[in-house]
């Protein structure tokens, strides 16, 4: 199929008879990065195919027929990052920056159009996704990693918060390309605890979406120029105590920074211009000789000539230069 075309949505479908008909499923990816977008949040996934690969949240998109395309995509994008990452709230969609469509081979759904979104978790979000972590942790220790596995299914049937995930790594960006390589699988070495033991095991990417997108140098490059980009705080930020809103002041990003220094230093050189030129007029001049000497004199005179700080000279030189401004006016 070309991914780029606009589908005729044909509604739900039996998976076996659509792989005859070479009919395609509709699905949404999403890398979601922590807060400071330096590192991307996998999930491990729970179940076959590919039980205990690492991936990304993402699922199939709903068969409304009727329905802006980039609304349907996008909402299914935040639903599945609720649901995977077991998130209180519905992610807003709005913050869901949309990258391109890809195909995607799935044992389960065959042939599928699947939209990549980039997503910046609040902290709000990625502590929530913390303390799901520490408590799957708690429970993997009195677990074999079997025993793990039929628990998180059962409560996955009881529609239980801890069912949609084996766990989650927080993986820098860069580490997240840094792959090793097994019988042409890729993947990185994660470590886990079962029985108050650590393990270490090499998990693979899921071939038809962590995998595949991994490998696409396009993606890479977009990844890295995403985490680099200036995000607005209005994303970051906690709700306000006070309001329960949110807040649209842009944090600041290396741009930012590096625009204030520039804003200081010119700050700085048009401070110093202008002292340059008061020290021209005689008569300031001659204010500012007259105030130095009298501060010289009266620390000289207390005897804190040689112990003096520099807030001392400070405060005692500007009160003499004061006076002789007040002498003069």
């Amino acid at each position: 199929i070309d991914i780029n075309q606009n589908l005729q949505v044909l509604g739900e479908m039996n998976v076996i008879a659509a792989r005859v008909g070479r009919y395609v499923y509709r699905s949404a990816d999403i890398f979601a990065l922590t807060p400071d977008r330096k590192s991307v949040v996998l999930t491990i996934r729970p179940h076959a195919p590919y039980l205990e690969y690492l991936t990304i949240p993402g699922g199939m998109v709903s068969p409304e027929v009727n329905a802006d395309i980039h609304v349907i995509y996008a909402h299914a994008a935040a639903s599945k990052l609720q649901e995977e990452f077991g998130l209180k709230e519905l992610p807003n969609s709005t913050y869901l920056s949309f990258f391109q469509y890809h195909r995607r081979i799935s044992r389960e759904q065959g042939e599928q159009k699947a939209a990549v979104f980039f997503y910046t978790l609040t902290p709000d979000e990625f502590e929530q996704i913390q303390k799901t972590q520490t408590n799957l942790a708690r429970i993997k220790a009195v677990m074999t990693n079997l025993e793990f596995i039929d628990f998180l299914r059962m409560e996955s049937n009881t529609q239980q918060g801890s069912g949609k995930a084996l766990g989650y790594e927080v993986v820098p960006l860069e580490k997240l390309f840094d792959v090793k390589v097994k019988n042409e699988q890729i993947g990185r070495v994660i470590k886990e605890n079962y029985q108050g033991k650590n393990t270490y095991r090499l998990a693979f990417y899921t071939p038809d979406v962590l995998a595949a997108l991994v490998k696409d140098k396009s993606v890479r490059q977009a990844l890295r120029e995403y985490s680099q980009s200036l995000r607005e705080y209005s994303q970051a930020a906690t709700p306000d105590k006070a309001t329960g809103s949110r807040s649209t002041k842009p944090m600041s990003g290396p741009k930012d920074q590096q625009g204030f220094a520039s804003i200081s230093m010119r700050i700085v050189l048009a401070v110093i211009a202008i002292v340059t030129a008061l020290l021209l007029i005689p008569e300031v001049r001659a204010v500012l000789m007259n105030g130095l000497n009298d501060a010289l004199t009266y620390l000289q005179h207390i005897g804190m000539l040689r112990s003096a700080t520099v807030t001392n000279w400070i405060i005692v030189a500007w009160t003499a230069v004061v006076t002789h401004l007040k002498e003069i006016a």
